[in-house]
């Protein structure tokens, strides 16, 4: 599958605020890759790594001359710069990085640990690990950054027409006045993966289960059916895996399916199974979603929802979503979400009041953020 950075879901949201301001702003856009991050950052003291020699190509043997390095059949060796799989080696990378952007006026922002603002020139950026999506006014603002980490050492991946970022496809429409967000090829090759679990069309993502009508008291339901086996689990995870980041970037309308699915998976039954097949034939029916967003007066808007014992255990779900609109009560204007989310309340709720009560206050943590 491609790999799209794991970016957290706060991240993702700061990158679609930066698109949406790139319109409002009518500025320009570009992204930047870091080649070799995390191998060219000094450590701060040294590591050292043992390496069977069966793993050590001959010519390399040859070439550094380590025969005379091998001690019962390992080799002992001695590491300054970071590499991955070091777990300090982010870290590091990220603290070399600022030390070197903060000089040159770029202040990350005290409350949005991925975003930058540049002290006097019109420009921002998000940063992701070592993938920069920046928003400029002038060409003279983007080669200011360029020069700033090409003259720290860096080596540098420039796409000045903003293409992809973080393994979205990014599209813009000057006339139209919309950026376009999509990941094309992403649901075949998942679909291609798991294919023996797709087996008819699905209209939606979730078996729906309605509620007993005429009843004084709604009842949470009881899953009883088997549990799956290792092998099922482990297929069941990975599927878990591969939709949560589409879903949380680009198709809000998998993402309860998904979350719920990833809530029960510590222990799987058979109908989470039949879940994960009707979620596989969503995608399959609807497999290359996009979002698109317009140029606004970016006031962000917010709609909750919550859904009463709709989990195991008599527990609620809470769900939002929220994109930036205009300064008028148009009911008509609609925008791609910024941000959207599917959470199990953290308490039982007494009543279907209580729990979009608790829908509401969820919502605004996430519309302050």
């Amino acid at each position: 599958l491609p790999c799209a950075v794991s970016a957290r879901t706060a991240d993702m949201e700061v990158v679609k605020v930066l698109l949406n301001s790139a319109l409002s702003d009518n500025a320009e856009l570009m992204t930047l890759d870091i080649k070799d991050y995390y191998l060219g950052t000094p450590l701060d003291r040294p590591e050292y790594i043992r390496i069977d020699i069966k793993f050590i190509p001959d010519d390399c043997m040859i070439k550094y001359n380590l025969h005379q390095y091998i001690h019962n059949g390992f080799i002992l060796h001695e590491v300054n710069k970071g590499m991955y799989g070091l777990k300090q080696a982010g870290l590091l990378a990220q603290t070399k990085l600022i030390s070197h952007l903060t000089p040159a006026g770029y202040i990350q922002s005290p409350t949005v640990p991925c975003l930058f603002i540049h002290n006097i020139r019109k420009t921002a950026f998000t940063l992701i690990v070592d993938d920069f999506c920046c928003k400029y006014q002038t060409q003279a603002d983007a080669e200011h950054l360029i020069t700033t980490l090409q003259d720290a050492g860096y080596i540098l991946k420039i796409d000045m027409f903003a293409k992809k970022y973080i393994g979205l496809s990014i599209e813009r429409d000057r006339v139209a006045q919309t950026i376009t967000l999509s990941m094309p090829g992403y649901i075949a090759k998942l679909l291609q993966r798991f294919a023996h679990r797709v087996t008819r069309q699905a209209k939606s993502p979730s078996i729906y289960i309605p509620p007993k009508y005429g009843s004084h008291v709604q009842y949470p339901a009881i899953d009883t059916s088997p549990p799956l086996t290792p092998a099922a689990i482990t297929e069941l995870q990975e599927i878990v895996g591969c939709f949560l980041y589409y879903a949380r970037s680009l198709d809000a309308t998998m993402l309860t399916a998904t979350c719920a699915i990833s809530s029960d998976q510590a222990t799987p039954t058979q109908q989470l199974e039949a879940q994960a097949d009707r979620l596989l034939s969503y995608a399959a029916t609807y497999p290359d979603n996009k979002i698109v967003f317009k140029k606004s007066d970016m006031i962000q808007k917010i709609q909750s929802d919550c859904s009463y014992l709709s989990r195991s255990h008599a527990r609620s779900v809470a769900g939002g979503i929220s994109y930036l609109g205009n300064d008028d009560n148009d009911a008509t204007f609609t925008n791609g979400n910024i941000f959207a989310f599917s959470k199990i309340i953290d308490v039982v709720v007494a009543s279907v009041g209580e729990g979009e009560y608790a829908s509401v206050f969820l919502n605004a943590q996430a519309g302050e953020y």
